[in-house]
């Protein structure tokens, strides 16, 4: 997530996409809360999350068990 949070400071932009694959392995790996603070920092951002981003997470909570 640090590294998300300083990649515009280095000239680079993100897009959904980028945050799309992160959201996706976050999620793969059940590291549930930081998913969700990654769903906070698109959003803080202006951006929507993808459906399959969204329902990546939906899939990681069920899992996790929240």
């Amino acid at each position: 997530m640090d590294l998300l949070e300083s990649v515009p400071l280095d000239g680079v932009q993100l897009n959904v996409a980028s945050y799309r694959v992160v959201m996706n392995c976050l999620c793969s790996l059940l590291e549930m809360d930081k998913a969700v603070g990654l769903l906070g920092l698109m959003l803080g951002r202006g951006f929507l999350p993808h459906y399959a981003a969204s329902n990546n997470l939906l899939i990681g909570l069920c899992d996790a068990g929240a």
